[in-house]
């Protein structure tokens, strides 16, 4: 399982974490022209975070209740960005096609 190392806040104190985690899918790009029948939004994969530790290797978030979907949202955000398995980049890709 992919861990990464990530700075949270706890308490108002930063921290550096290891978030374990699985990606489940994998981004399909969606259809943002044409006529509104085929028209379809993007869908991204999904990440399960299994298990947040301190540099210590204890565990130090239950991850049932914590952490807050903001928190979570931007985890997911910073662990989608570097779980590149295919080599597919959506911005990119927007970009290139945005400039045609």
């Amino acid at each position: 399982m992919p861990t990464d190392e990530l700075t949270i806040e706890i308490d108002g104190e930063e921290v550096e974490v290891y978030v374990e985690y699985e990606i489940s899918g994998k981004y399909i790009p969606g259809n943002i022209s044409g006529p509104p029948e085929k028209c379809y939004p993007a869908e991204y994969p999904e990440i399960d975070i299994i298990s947040v530790r301190n540099e210590d290797d204890e565990e130090i978030l239950d991850t049932k209740v914590w952490p807050t979907r903001a928190d979570r949202e931007l985890w997911e955000e910073q662990m989608l960005a570097r779980a590149d398995d295919d080599g597919f980049d959506p911005d990119r890709a927007y970009e290139e096609w945005a400039d045609k």
